[in-house]
């Protein structure tokens, strides 16, 4: 899940040029990749940020056989005669735009951070800014598809489902270069961060993982335990679980989180909630559920409907960003009660990336599509996914036993992968040789669960648990927890974790 939303509006960028990466020779077939030069340039309508663009191979078991030209963006250290190295960000989403995320990521960093590092991130292979890019469908399609009733009660209705997946799927592979789909995935996304390490002039890398950034981040530990300085993972995805347990266990922590939302709406400050009591949110909630199945909501100025899916996008988005997103919902959801469904729509597509606005504007399959798809690429890449309208069943079944109201709607992340092309496969990670990996892992968080965190500490051979005990997703920089982000910028500046068990 994404850390930071999808910005309206796409950021311009200058990517600066560089020449093509000398021809591998049969020795050192990466050399000419490892021996790029970045020529940083001031990033249009970015003030203080510097672009470049570095090449990395299309597949890495043939280089020179075609390659990707990924964008990078740069904050310089505030503070150069301390400068300590580069700190890699990955944003998550998990297909999120380093470029765009990366200013507002930095804003949230501890001053000692920001003066001692330039912050730099980038745009994975098949993402937004990437050359070549990841392309599926035109924004028509990518709503048709988001639209449709993640919980059918038909036999009929889950094959229909299974067969959007397959043809979602299908308008990547003919929307994309040849055989981009299976040059995708966080083990190709490790490598080429090698070479960015490289190229930025440091021997070890600080390296900062948001949500899905943890994923990327342990297989790089894996690959490359010896060239880390520091590695901070915030908001855990469990490399060892099959896509079945990583979709039931994170459908009971949405569960449990949209049940604390219930609990706490009418003591929490500023927000005017749908109902007086927790039981009444969740009726509330229910009723609005079997409503929108046969009888959607019109939402003013598209004629766009929500139905399940965009009210079970919207309540998924809830509890990400309690501080943010309680203020929004809970007037969205009494809205919807009465009849308008403006606002649940516009939580929808900002849940889905889609920056076209819930205006219903039509145009090429920018932002939305892009990030939509980005993510799909990922989820589908790094894991083998249930196939067939049986595999499916049995996911759907589970997910929403799982969680009643947001169960189906988290399973159907499933749909294009069960005919995409694979990369990995569940594993425990336990990176020996690499120093203390710092592992922030959040009581109540509802996309990737505490206990996720809490595994991946103790699987790892060097790594460090810090707890937060804070609801929403991810907890650095933004859950107001100063005690937290003191012992992240202590571990990133000083590569000093915290004592094993401290918990803020």
């Amino acid at each position: 899940m994404r850390r930071h939303l999808a910005a309206l509006g796409a950021i311009a960028l200058v990517v600066a040029g560089m020449a093509a990466p000398a021809a591998a020779t049969a020795a050192e077939p990466l050399a000419g990749y490892y021996g790029q030069r970045l020529d940083w340039q001031p990033c249009a309508g970015i003030p203080g940020f510097e672009c470049a663009t570095f090449v990395v191979p299309r597949d890495y078991g043939r280089p020179g056989a075609g390659d990707f030209r990924l964008p990078v963006i740069k904050k310089p250290a505030g503070d150069p005669a301390h400068r300590v190295g580069s700190l890699i960000l990955d944003p998550g989403g998990p297909g999120d735009s380093g470029l765009t995320d990366l200013p507002g990521d930095v804003s949230s960093m501890g001053a000692s951070v920001q003066a001692d590092f330039d912050v730099v991130s980038w745009d994975r292979r098949g993402i937004e800014g990437s050359d070549p890019t990841l392309t599926c469908g035109d924004t028509a399609a990518i709503d048709a598809f988001t639209h449709l009733d993640p919980a059918p009660s038909t036999q009929r209705g889950v094959s229909a489902l299974v067969a959007a997946g397959r043809e979602l799927t299908a308008g990547c592979r003919a929307n994309s270069a040849p055989g981009l789909l299976g040059q995708l995935g966080s083990v190709a996304n490790a490598r080429d961060m090698d070479i960015l390490r490289a190229l930025l002039g440091d021997s070890k890398m600080n390296y900062f993982g948001y949500s899905y950034g943890s994923y990327q981040g342990l297989i790089y530990a894996e690959m490359f335990p010896d060239r880390i300085r520091t590695m901070t993972l915030d908001g855990i995805f469990d490399p060892s679980l099959t896509a079945t347990q990583a979709t039931v266990q994170g459908a009971v922590s949405e569960e449990s989180e949209l049940q604390h939302y219930a609990d706490v709406c009418n003591t929490t400050a500023g927000v005017t909630c749908p109902a007086p009591t927790s039981a009444g949110i969740m009726a509330l909630i229910d009723k609005l559920q079997q409503q929108v199945k046969t009888a959607p909501l019109p939402a003013q100025g598209t004629t766009r409907t929500v139905g399940p899916a965009e009210l079970a996008s919207a309540l998924r988005l809830n509890s990400v960003a309690p501080g943010a997103f309680y203020a929004l919902t809970s007037p969205a959801l009494s809205a919807a009660a009465n009849g308008d469904g403006t606002q649940i729509l516009g939580l929808a597509d900002l849940w889905n990336s889609r920056t076209l606005g819930a205006s219903g504007s039509s145009g090429a399959a920018t932002g939305y599509a892009a990030g939509f798809q980005d993510n799909v690429a990922l989820f589908c890449t790094d894991r083998p996914w249930p196939s067939g309208t049986a595999g499916y069943r049995s996911l759907l079944a589970a997910s929403e036993a799982a969680s009643p109201h947001l169960g189906a709607e988290r399973a159907t992340m499933a749909l294009p992968c069960g005919s995409w092309p694979t990369t990995d496969l569940p594993h425990v990670v336990r990176a020996p040789g690499a120093p203390p990996i710092l592992v922030v892992s959040s009581i109540g968080d509802p996309i990737t669960p505490y206990q996720w965190g809490v595994h991946v500490a103790n699987s790892l051979a060097n790594g460090v648990l810090l707890t937060s005990e804070s609801h929403g997703h991810t907890a650095y920089g933004g859950n107001g927890s100063p005690c937290l982000d003191a012992h992240v910028d202590d571990y990133i500046v000083n590569a000093a974790p915290p004592a094993p068990g401290t918990a803020c």
